[in-house]
């Protein structure tokens, strides 16, 4: 708190020294009303205007002949309004300088002694880390967006749970109490089976400052790249500038994978560096980072943020990474009744990751220590992608349904176009994230065209529609009429 009074203090004293320099030190007139200042030289931060001088000569002359003449009354040499002026004078200022702190910012005030006070009312926090539901109750939550992935949620919301717990326990630690400590998870799984949207969904269930990065963007301090301290500045700013907030806040870093070394590849030198770079941030260390996303410079201000209570998700799809649990499989498998690894789907394979793996695909060893929790991801089936379209709170379809209800037409998907959705998502291999694309691809055409159909009152969706585009529209008073693009 102390330090934070200072720091408070020394921003008002700065952008009160600009305001006051380029203002009379007298009267306290903008150089802009009264005309060039007069300055001592070597003085850029102090100067009289012209009617200031003029009148204080005038004062100074008057006073020098009251002490010739001591019989005389300064004031009746001095002009009569010199006590009335000097009175508007120092009014003036007090009404300028309450002015001035009013625009500087909202708690700070003028007292009639020209002297800055800061109400010191902390903000109340817009985040709360104290009451989290248990791991239970938040796999229900999360039943309601995502589907299928159950192993996946049951130990993402285990592994969170259990991070706050930390967290709000270390308040209450004694110098003597077991310290836990910080576990961070890699995600595992293919493209479009749902790493990302979990997160997303849990942060906003939580309540808690949450941020995605794309790693392969990134590089170390003092290369062409964006640098991993910036991560820190988004995750500050995603928390509306709350400091306490931000170190309490989660990262998930994708695409990890493309930081693998690669013993074959020189065509990235950057690949282990990031790894390296990320080495001290995820085990926990105070780093001095910009308040925007800006590269760091000595004129910007600046803010010290611990990463010890981050929690830190990285995330990736890992391709061939089956391919050498595979093989190691299959050189521990010796006999007749050896398991070659061919009875293995590829995502159960996954489940069968170890270091040893992860370390031969490209990640060194000091990285996955610090990330003790791997958690993988299934790839999507064909029933996965149908419940994904229809079933949840936001699903897909729902969401075109109501972009339509707006117009007053009810568009309805059947049975057959779901299913062909679906194949198409899993021929390009895009799993759920191809929905969308897939989707769009057809209706773009149809959301131009149907509504400015008068009295029509339903458009039906069939597997034609997704192939063709070729769609049905149901009007109030009249049977269907098939309408081609």
């Amino acid at each position: 708190m102390f330090i934070k009074t200072i720091k408070i203090w020394r921003r008002i004293m700065q952008l009160e020294f600009v305001y006051w320099a380029n203002c009379c030190s007298f009267c306290n007139t903008k150089a802009e009303e009264c005309g060039p200042l007069i300055r001592q030289k070597g003085k850029l931060y102090s100067g009289i205007c012209g009617n200031c001088a003029d009148f204080i000569s005038k004062y100074i002359f008057m006073k020098s002949e009251a002490k010739k003449n001591e019989t005389k009354d300064i004031n009746n040499l001095a002009p009569v309004d010199i006590d009335n002026r000097i009175n508007k004078v120092v009014e003036r200022m007090n009404e300028r300088h309450a002015a001035y702190l009013r625009d500087v910012g909202e708690n700070i005030i003028s007292n009639p002694n020209l002297t800055p006070v800061k109400k010191m009312e902390e903000k109340k926090s817009a985040y709360d880390f104290s009451i989290f539901p248990k791991p239970l109750e938040l796999k229900d939550l999360l039943d309601h967006y995502i589907i299928s992935q159950e192993t996946a949620k049951r130990n993402t919301t285990t592994a969170i749970y259990n991070h706050y717990k930390r967290i709000n326990r270390i308040d209450k630690l004694d110098k003597n109490d077991i310290e836990i400590e910080k576990s961070n998870i890699l995600y595992i799984g293919p493209t479009g089976s749902g790493k990302t949207y979990t997160l997303k969904i849990v942060a906003k269930l939580l309540n808690i400052p949450f941020v995605i990065v794309d790693i392969s963007s990134y590089s170390e301090v003092g290369y062409v790249g964006d640098d991993v301290e910036n991560i820190l500045s988004m995750l500050y700013l995603k928390a509306e500038g709350d400091k306490e907030a931000a170190e309490k806040g989660i990262i998930f870093i994708d695409e990890i994978d493309k930081k693998g070394k690669r013993s074959n590849s020189n065509d990235d030198v950057s690949r282990d560096a990031i790894q390296q770079a990320l080495l001290k941030m995820i085990e926990g260390a105070k780093y001095t980072v910009p308040k925007t996303m800006i590269k760091k410079s000595r004129a910007m201000d600046l803010v010290e943020i611990d990463t010890t209570n981050i929690l830190f998700i990285f995330g990736g799809a890992f391709v061939g990474l089956s391919d050498i649990i595979k093989k190691r499989i299959c050189n521990k498998s010796i006999g007749f009744g050896a398991n070659l690894g061919s009875d293995y789907h590829e995502s159960d394979l996954l489940h069968l990751v170890e270091n040893e793996d992860l370390i031969k695909f490209g990640m060194i060893p000091e990285f996955l220590g610090r990330v003790p929790i791997n958690i993988v991801f299934d790839e999507l089936s064909h029933s996965d992608l149908l419940k994904i379209l229809t079933e949840p709170k936001n699903a897909i379809i729902k969401q075109y349904q109501e972009l339509f209800l707006e117009d007053g037409i009810n568009l309805s998907f059947t049975d057959d176009a779901l299913s062909a959705i679906a194949e198409k998502a899993i021929k390009e291999k895009s799993g759920a994230r191809g929905l969308r694309k897939i989707m769009e691809s057809f209706m773009q055409n149809i959301m131009f065209e149907v509504p400015s159909v008068v009295g029509a009152s339903q458009c039906i969706v069939s597997a034609e529609t997704v192939q063709t585009g070729k769609y049905d529209l149901n009007f109030e008073k009249e049977s269907i009429l098939s309408k081609k693009n």
